[in-house]
């Protein structure tokens, strides 16, 4: 592996800035034991892991299919690189453009079936020779006015590979740094990116950091609203609520931090 930097700026609810040495592979040795699958040993044995980058919306849209599954098995949700998000800000902003790299890492299941293709990354950078002025080729993710996260796009199962992979792409384009901004200091692909890192050996710091209000609610909310409101207002609320149940038909639907919304 190459020696190289990556600096990432992220969010814990805050917005850090994170820099990597060397090649990495990511994080802790429990979150790792909850990433890979108990067979990912023998599947990885035998799989190839290739980066490619795209050059045209065409071309991207000949991959919706994949791109779609790959959505569905995500480490973590990448809203910002869904193919309904990326694909519209790519259009409207005028893409291509000589800065920004729109990366695929695609994983071949064993050399005997070439054929058999799995996206298992999307990955968005704009690239610069210079940083402040000084000649150090950086990979900044694509953050721009549309981004609503700055989480990339990988596969649960294949997480280490596809950050490995878009990394050695970058060093291949002559990067000696990569930046992720807008990424939370809590979440898989953080937990990911550091055994990665530690894997590899790496080292990196969280530099800005931007710590947000997060509101978080002990136990269920039935429980909040008995100790929070008073007896009288969570009657009016529901003599309010047969109210507008006189005009239409009311539904709720209630999903945990794990339901796909």
């Amino acid at each position: 592996m190459s020696d190289w930097t990556v600096d990432m700026e992220t969010d814990t609810v805050a917005n850090a800035s994170l820099r990597v040495l060397q090649r990495a592979a990511v994080m802790t040795p429990e979150t790792a034991a909850a990433l890979v699958p108990a067979n990912a040993d023998d599947a990885v044995a035998d799989a190839s892991f290739t980066t490619q980058i795209v050059g045209s919306i065409a071309e991207l849209e000949m991959h919706a299919g994949a791109w779609e599954e790959l959505e569905q098995h995500a480490l973590e949700a990448a809203p910002s690189l869904s193919r309904t998000w990326l694909l519209p800000a790519l259009k409207h902003l005028g893409f291509p453009t000589p800065n920004l790299k729109v990366v695929l890492v695609w994983r071949t299941a064993s050399v005997a079936q070439p054929q058999s293709k799995q996206l298992v990354g999307v990955f968005a950078a704009a690239c610069s020779r210079l940083h402040h002025g000084l000649p150090a080729g950086i990979a900044r993710d694509w953050a721009q006015l549309f981004s609503c996260s700055g989480v990339p796009l990988v596969h649960s199962d294949f997480a280490a590979e596809a950050i490995v992979s878009f990394l050695d792409q970058a060093a291949q384009q002559k990067m000696k740094a990569a930046f992720f901004t807008q990424l939370m200091t809590e979440g898989a692909f953080w937990d990911a990116l550091q055994h990665v890192l530690k894997k590899e050996n790496g080292h990196y710091a969280i530099l800005q950091p931007e710590e947000r209000a997060a509101y978080c609610v002990d136990g269920d909310v039935e429980s909040y609203l008995q100790e929070h409101l008073s007896r009288k207002r969570r009657k009016e609320f529901k003599r309010l609520r047969n109210r507008l149940e006189e005009h239409t038909e009311i539904t709720v639907e209630t999903l945990s931090p794990d339901d796909d919304l």
